[in-house]
């Protein structure tokens, strides 16, 4: 485990896309009405000292599935509604 001093505490947060880390570290702490904390990129091993363990059970290479994308353009929908017009006529 990581050591604790001062009483102060520490978490690591990882990022699938790398931009949305770097958003992380810059606008952080912008919010005034909320604390501020000691933003920065580090690898745990260095600032733990000691081994750790990976509490989320998860395996370091996820794989993230993109939502299937909803085909609602007017051209989809107009050649749908084609389509059922056809078919009742039929």
């Amino acid at each position: 485990m990581c050591h604790f001093s001062h009483r102060d505490n520490y978490g690591f947060v990882t990022f699938a896309n790398k931009l949305d880390a770097y958003e992380a570290i810059e606008h952080g702490n912008d919010d005034p009405y909320h604390p501020k904390y000691d933003l920065s990129f580090g690898g745990r091993r260095i600032f733990c000292k000691t081994s750790y363990s990976d509490l989320d059970n998860m395996h370091d290479e996820t794989t993230y599935f993109s939502p299937r994308v909803i085909e609602d353009s007017f051209d989809t929908l107009l050649r749908e509604a084609q389509e059922k017009l056809r078919k009742r006529k039929a």
